[in-house]
This record gives structure tokens, sequence and C-alpha cells, in this order.
């Protein structure tokens, strides 16, 4: 139970963290290369973080709902997809 709220309280965090910085690394005055990539890095970092947060209630409906098997499933299929972004982040 404080593995699903602690995970969930850092998603939220780096999440608005990230979402805040886009724009303003995004703005003219902050026009460069270097910039852009850090914007490319906080997209895939909010892509990493939103795969985290359902991967988390994945292993959590796990446990709490076994008979849900569908549902685990399809929760389970975006693990490959969290991978791949990961990988895209580096």
């Amino acid at each position: 139970m404080w593995t699903i709220l602690t995970v969930t309280c850092f998603c939220q965090i780096g999440l608005f963290g990230n979402s805040l910085s886009i724009p303003v690394l995004l703005s003219s005055a902050m026009a460069s290369v270097f910039n852009r990539l850090l914007v490319y890095l906080a997209i895939f970092d909010n892509l990493y973080l939103l795969f985290s947060l359902l991967d988390s209630f994945r292993r959590h409906l796990g446990t709490v709902l076994p008979h849900k098997v569908r549902l685990t499933n399809v929760l389970h299929k975006l693990n490959d997809v969290n991978e791949l972004v990961l990988l895209c982040g580096t």
C-alpha cells in the first residue's frame, strides 16, 4: 500500500516539474540546441513517469484483484512500452 502511494506522489511531482519546464525551455529567450535536448529529455521523462505509475497500479491491482486478468494483462503490455521510452530517454 505504501509503495503505490510513494510512487504516485513522486510521479505527480516529477510530471508537474517536467511539464512546467517544457514551456520555459521552448521560449524564444531560451532558444538553443542544448535547451531543445532538455525539452526532449523532459518529454521522455514524463512518459517514463506515466508508464511507471501505470506499472505500479498493475502490480497493486494484481495483488488486490487477481481475478481481473484482462486488465492486468493490458497493463503488463505497457511495460514493454515503458522499456522503450527508457531506452529513448538515454
